[in-house]
């Protein structure tokens, strides 16, 4: 790594195929080299919590972002989650409102949403929709929410999409 020049860094990525490497490249540049930020390929998902605590800034899993476009792509699924804003403490979804939703004909005002979620926007037969307490949520609606990780089960429960 020093010849490499990681003293010299302001980021380092470790994108190896192996999570135990990465982990380490990584705090070797954060503790022996002073960089200011580590970004770290995750193999494993399941390693993302660990990698955070042990203070790695940033983990990229492809395992999880082909999960996602998987998830997006099938049929019958009403939730999938897009991103998660880690320094956020908050997760970008995209819900489609099936037809059987208990919000489906409501205002936007009367539906009793997490307390630590948003809706962003609405895309309703293509067109984006910047929601108000006055919009009205349609069937087949697909919505984009910011929510905290605590609130994600209530927000599916709120949508029916679970």
């Amino acid at each position: 790594m020093e010849e490499a020049g990681a003293n010299r860094a302001d980021v380092v990525i470790a994108v190896t195929g192996e999570d135990e490497d990465n982990l380490v490249i990584c705090q070797m540049a954060k503790k022996r080299f002073s960089v200011g930020r580590t970004i770290a390929r995750l193999n494993n998902p399941k390693h993302e919590e660990l990698f955070q605590k042990l203070g790695i800034d940033v983990t990229i899993s492809p395992t999880k972002a082909i999960l996602s476009l998987i998830e997006s792509e099938l049929g019958g699924q009403h939730f999938v989650l897009l991103m998660t804003l880690k320094k956020a403490g908050v997760e970008i979804v995209e819900l489609s409102i099936p037809a059987i939703s208990p919000v489906v004909g409501k205002h936007l005002s009367q539906i009793n949403l997490p307390r630590k979620s948003t809706i962003s926007v609405i895309i309703r037969d293509g067109e984006p929709i910047i929601p108000t307490a006055e919009t009205i949520l349609q069937a087949e609606d697909d919505v984009f929410a910011l929510v905290n990780r605590d609130g994600e089960d209530e927000l599916r429960r709120v949508f029916g999409t679970s």
